[in-house]
């Protein structure tokens, strides 16, 4: 007889920020790449790298207006919770090498 392991669901996390609640999905493997690519690449603009970062967070349901009011400290921890300690500072001082 063997074992089953089964995932049924994917992860959702409720967040509170600034006094209101949003239920986020936790992102794919697929999307985490995607967003970790644009924030390394050298020829990106920080306007561009900023503009991926608010449509990653859309995707995973807060909505763009909401995040492009939030400090960029706490967009860049609510990414690193969301998604795992992606540093973000850490890629792009290698992109600038």
């Amino acid at each position: 007889m063997s074992e089953v392991f089964e995932i049924k669901q994917k992860t959702k996390v409720k967040v509170k920020i600034y006094d209101s609640e949003f239920e986020l999905r936790k992102p794919t493997v697929g999307q985490v790449e995607s967003l970790q690519k644009l924030s390394g690449i050298e020829k990106k603009t920080e306007q561009e790298q900023f503009e991926a970062i608010v449509s990653f967070l859309e995707v995973l349901g807060l909505p763009s207006d909401f995040s492009k009011d939030m400090e960029i400290d706490h967009l860049i921890k609510l990414i690193n919770h969301l998604s795992g300690e992606l540093n973000l500072d850490k890629k792009k001082s290698e992109a600038g090498r």
